[in-house]
């Protein structure tokens, strides 16, 4: 795997962001029946999280910690980050909510919480990326930070956003990774109107039924049919790797240089 130029995977990740149980069912079985990989990055513990996501070998479950004021998982960062680990204390990924960032944070997420690879650098379609490692002490543990190549929320702030892999944009050199949010796929999002539309009818997102919110999805090219057709590419090349696997092989081929 070479860095920059010529490394050139896609990658899928999900922020679950308390979604409902039957949109996370309903996506995790896309990837089931297409035997395609993808990292999880839970907010929260339900049935469909345990069922769906804990006990299928094609998932790597990574934590999305919610920092800002008023998180609901707790009020302090060894608040949040205990409670989610406790919740996944397989977890070696994460991804901030919002992005969040701060170098001591990074820090105890790597040396009190086993946190290995960080996925909070959104980088839009840049290209030629590849993870890099930083290092906060001489102990040669370092914290690898895989950067986010496009994430469907925010792509949508884009002037011109396109849901499409003809886009070219998709397929400059780099690792790619894309983020999607189970709400975002199922609503096939091609702007944030039918998501502001579903918090007016329940401000908890995670009581939404489907039928109160099947008249919102979008019938044309969206977040739904561009997930789809990155899930198609990666079944029919075999080519899917989870986060950590992604970070682990980066760091196999650079031996062991620092």
């Amino acid at each position: 795997m070479k860095r920059g130029r010529g490394y050139n995977d896609y990658c899928i990740s999900l922020d679950v962001d308390w979604a409902p149980d039957w949109c996370i069912e309903e996506i995790a079985g896309v990837l089931d029946e297409e035997k395609v990989k993808a990292t999880w990055f839970v907010t929260h513990l339900t049935p469909a999280i345990k069922k769906f996501i804990f006990s299928n070998s094609l998932f790597e479950v990574g934590i999305h910690p919610n920092f800002f004021p008023g998180s609901t998982q707790g009020s302090t960062v060894d608040e949040i980050m205990a409670n989610l680990k406790g919740i996944a204390p397989q977890a070696v990924s994460v991804r901030t909510h919002g992005l969040f960032q701060s170098s001591p944070l990074l820090r105890t997420m790597r040396e009190q919480y086993k946190i290995l690879f960080d996925c909070s650098l959104f980088l839009l379609m840049s290209e030629n990326l590849a993870p890099h490692e930083i290092f906060f002490s001489d102990s040669g543990k370092g914290l690898i930070r895989i950067p986010c190549f496009w994430d469907d929320d925010l792509g949508m702030y884009e002037m011109h956003p396109r849901h499409t892999l003809n886009d070219p944009r998709f397929n400059v050199q780099g690792l790619k990774v894309l983020d999607f949010h189970p709400i975002h796929i199922l609503l096939n999002s091609e702007n944030m109107h039918a998501y502001e539309k579903c918090k007016k009818i329940k401000k908890d997102i995670a009581a939404l039924q489907r039928k109160e919110i099947e008249h919102l999805i979008n019938k044309r090219q969206g977040t739904r049919t561009f997930f789809q057709a990155i899930v198609k590419k990666l079944s029919d090349n075999k080519s899917s790797r989870t986060i950590s696997e992604v970070g682990l092989a980066w760091k196999k081929s650079r031996g062991n240089q620092r």
